[in-house]
């Protein structure tokens, strides 16, 4: 019933708001790890494209490329101050609570997604991750898209080619952007691809 829904939709809400509430609660709290100075570092937003891929394969080992790029342009939109970054992995984070909720929701479209979003929203790791200046909440997030789409192009009827098409194009585009962005990405692609 409508009502049903209704209650469904506003619950949900609460605890995703909850979630997203426990992440921008303290963001600031503690100081920069020493791998974060280097990602702010890495990311300056007055160096040149190629100074800041030097830097990236310096320290870095190229191993967060996306994600420092990711910043240097967020710092030179947002201001390049510590505290800024900070407010960019809360967003990612509270990006991969819905999207993780919706992920549930595709495997079984019963009422587990409502106890997935509840737990995502209240995951101490994936909290304290989202406040700190590193790239596990994106590579989280890449990870999610990544599933969501591999499910759609399982589930795709065949008559609908064009749109599975475009799905399997933007699969593997973040598939690739995954595999530049962290060293373990291949693992769960690799995941898919037997599973398929």
């Amino acid at each position: 019933t409508k009502f049903e829904f209704n209650k469904k939709i506003y619950l949900l809400s609460f605890i995703i708001s909850l979630g997203i509430f426990y992440r921008l609660y303290h963001a600031n709290f503690d100081d920069y790890w020493l791998d974060e100075f280097f990602g702010f570092w890495i990311s300056d937003p007055s160096l040149e494209f190629k100074e800041t891929l030097s830097r990236s394969f310096g320290p870095g080992w190229g191993q967060n490329l996306l994600f420092d790029f990711l910043l240097k342009y967020y710092y030179e939109i947002f201001g390049y101050y510590p505290e800024n970054g900070r407010y960019l992995t809360v967003f990612i984070s509270s990006l991969s609570i819905i999207l993780i909720t919706y992920l549930s929701y595709q495997i079984d479209s019963s009422k587990s997604y409502i106890l997935t979003a509840f737990i995502t929203s209240h995951c101490w790791y994936l909290i304290s991750y989202s406040q700190e200046v590193r790239s596990y909440s994106f590579g989280f997030l890449l990870a999610l898209i990544s599933f969501i789409f591999f499910i759609h192009l399982i589930k795709s009827k065949e008559n609908i080619i064009s749109n599975k098409k475009a799905i399997f194009i933007l699969y593997n585009l973040i598939n690739l952007i995954g595999l530049i962005n962290h060293i373990f990405f291949p693992l769960l692609v690799f995941s898919h691809l037997i599973f398929y």
